[in-house]
């Protein structure tokens, strides 16, 4: 929880202008402190019980945002204790967990600490001098008009997302950890934690006895988090899928105070059955929230969904959210949340099983990238193959980078599902988790850096079929496992049709996959437009045209024509059209809405 934009006293910051925006984000006028050379604005969002900031009696002050738990303490303790430790510089790594960034003052100087899974997104300016955990507040707060980053723009379009330390502007940084490191700041300095010592090697026990080993990491997870879930209360959301259920197991067996949630609409008709059954076997409350998507709104609905989804979101996304769909808002989480003031979701859960249906051995990186990180239709929304090829190399150098090694042309299962740990969880999943994170606590203990890279040494155990994560759930509880799923099968047993079937699409080359699934793209813009009778709503309408304008090498009706790449780039647009006093094109004039 909290937001905070860091300045140096010699910044001139429009703070009428951030006021303004930290109210719009949900919180409070900001409180105004000077610390050395630097000023915080820092807020919390009303309404919410546990501060998050701690004066030492030795003069050391500590503001936080997002989750932070130590030492498996409650948020209070656990945050004076961290303080503590910080001061005498004996913070031990192995016990932080949360998705968090700590501003710590010791009456001199500003250091800052990040979580080591890169959860939690810092941004800065160019010079350091403005540093914030809202883009959006970084984008504004100098006055100055920011050039769009056309690469990353791309990427956004495209994958989903922005991997760091790129962000849509090329004078704003996303501070990674390996940009914390180099980090040059006359306001502040990080001080950036040692990885945690995480096993490397691949797991050479049996299966059963590696399943154990994977329950027994995340049990350690759950001791540690006991103690701030019974301060605040946990929600967390039910599908009908493996990981919210490995997720409700998890939580019932450590004793936490459960409060479920799962989402009600013709479209999750089966996943709230599912939900209802499960919890009833659970014993665990459920409330079930009705959502629309943004096409069956009226205007003046629709218009508080998009306000508030930019807002919430912080003008980003990942692949499936952050559009203007009910879902996506921040008045949908606070109903989710109910008076829980802790929330998990699960997120992460992927690791535990071969979801993308991956063979063993070499794997094509292009192929693998354009099939299941583009997809086949953004794929096939590229212009040409030159740009395809261009996209291919710039991400596959840059993801090579953030995996720490030298090259990504040939993988396999193991390095694509480190590409899952490494790049799609702080870079896709951490923009939800940063929302979240505003309105309450929020974890995703499947995300854990040790808890995920425990899960990536499983890598050769996990099969087809859903097999291990299956197997965590009934040796969790067997009664739990035999409820049926969303996929038509319980997890009491993995039926010989279920191994066949994901076999069976293990086998089938990518390529052929992609060439498919682009053809029938393609083939399909009509019809999907035929189903889109709803004119983009204004606001969109001003951004998609400057978006078209930028000559990237996109066929916007292809593009378009898929309904969660359409919302995306409705989103992308309108954040463009409302922060439109902030943006310049490349060559340096205005950008023209």
């Amino acid at each position: 929880m909290g937001l905070f934009v860091l300045h140096s006293d010699s910044t001139k910051v429009d703070k009428e202008l951030l006021r303004r925006l930290f109210v719009k984000k949900g919180f409070l006028p900001p409180d105004e402190m000077p610390m050395g050379q630097a000023r915080l604005m820092f807020s919390e969002r009303p309404g919410v019980p546990p501060p998050t900031w701690y004066r030492s009696r030795e003069g050391w002050s500590l503001h936080y945002v997002g989750t932070l738990a130590y030492r498996s303490l409650g948020y209070r303790a656990g945050v004076k204790r961290f303080l503590d430790d910080f001061a005498g510089d004996s913070v031990d790594d192995s016990e932080l967990v949360g998705s968090f960034c700590a501003i710590v003052f010791d009456g001199s100087r500003v250091r800052l600490q990040t979580d080591t899974a890169g959860l939690c997104h810092v941004f800065s300016n160019r010079e350091g001098t403005v540093i914030s955990n809202s883009l959006q507040a970084v984008l504004s707060a100098d006055g100055r008009r920011h050039t769009l980053n056309r690469d990353a723009l791309l990427e956004q379009l495209l994958t989903g997302s922005i991997a760091g330390p790129d962000t849509l502007f090329t004078d704003i940084v996303l501070l990674t950890q390996d940009k914390q490191r180099s980090f040059r700041s006359p306001t502040a300095g990080f001080s950036v934690a040692d990885s945690t010592a995480v096993r490397n090697e691949p797991c050479r026990e049996s299966f059963s006895e590696c399943v154990e080993h994977q329950l027994a990491v995340l049990r350690k997870y759950f001791d540690r988090i006991r103690a701030l879930s019974e301060e605040l209360g946990t929600s967390l959301g039910i599908s009908g899928g493996y990981d919210s259920r490995l997720l409700l197991l998890l939580a019932k067996e450590a004793g936490l105070p459960i409060f479920a949630h799962t989402f009600s609409s013709p479209a999750h008709e089966q996943e709230q059955t599912v939900a209802e059954e499960l919890t009833r076997y659970a014993g665990v409350p459920l409330s079930a929230i009705p959502i629309r998507t943004w096409m069956h709104l009226n205007d003046q609905r629709l218009r508080a969904n998009m306000d508030d989804a930019l807002f919430y979101w912080d003008g980003r996304t990942n692949m499936t959210m952050g559009g203007f769909n009910d879902v996506n808002t921040r008045a949908v989480r606070i109903k989710a949340m109910g008076s829980a003031g802790l929330g998990l979701n699960g997120l992460g859960g992927e690791l535990y099983r071969n979801r993308e249906h991956l063979k063993s051995g070499s794997l094509d990186f292009g192929q693998w990238f354009r099939y299941l990180v583009m997809g086949p239709d953004c794929t096939a929304a590229i212009r040409d193959r030159e740009s395809t090829a261009a996209v291919v190399d710039r991400l596959g150098r840059k993801y090579a980078r953030l995996m720490g090694m030298r090259q990504l042309k040939s993988i396999d299962r193991y390095v694509a599902r480190r590409w899952y740990r490494d790049v799609w969880l702080p870079y896709s999943a951490g923009p939800r988790l940063s929302a979240e994170n505003q309105l309450s606590f929020a974890l995703m203990p499947f995300a854990d850096r040790t808890v995920s890279s425990e899960a990536l040494c499983a890598t050769p155990l996990i099969g087809t079929g859903g097999a291990f994560e299956a197997a965590m759930i009934r040796a969790l509880d067997r009664g739990a496992a035999g409820i049926t799923s969303n996929y038509g099968h319980a997890f009491d047993h993995v039926s010989l049709r279920t191994r066949l079937s994901d076999g069976v699409k293990s086998w089938v080359p990518l390529g052929p996959k992609l060439r498919f699934h682009m053809k029938k793209a393609v083939s399909s813009v009509s019809t999907q437009y035929l189903g889109n009778t709803r004119e983009p709503p204004p606001g969109v309408q001003e951004g998609l045209r400057v978006l078209k304008e930028i000559n990237l090498p996109v066929n916007w009706d292809v593009l378009l024509s898929d309904d969660v790449n359409r919302d995306r780039c409705y989103y992308i647009a309108y954040f463009l059209s409302s922060f439109r006093e902030h943006l310049s094109f490349d060559s340096g004039g205005t950008t023209e809405f």
